[in-house]
């Protein structure tokens, strides 16, 4: 799990293929918008609040993003983390 406390250089490590998935509780437009549409232009997926694809007007969270979507990694197996 990957936490800088830096949307910016975690997404740009998930990018550049340096971190697998990024966890964050907050789901902020300004944070995660255009990160998340780098990494899914990339293969990656973007999930908020279950299963579903990362919406920036939806607030639901957490948020969980893979690098790849062959990723092991499912944001129901993290969910507990932030509760």
């Amino acid at each position: 799990m990957l936490n800088l406390r830096c949307s910016c250089h975690e997404y740009r490590m998930l990018a550049t293929g340096q971190a697998e998935f990024i966890l964050s509780p907050g789901t902020k437009p300004w944070d995660h918008a255009a990160g998340a549409m780098i990494v899914e232009e990339l293969g990656g997926r973007a999930e908020a609040g279950g299963p579903e694809r990362y919406r920036p007007a939806d607030p639901r969270g957490p948020l969980c993003v893979v690098g790849h979507r062959e990723s092991g990694v499912a944001l129901s197996d993290w969910a507990p983390v932030f509760r």
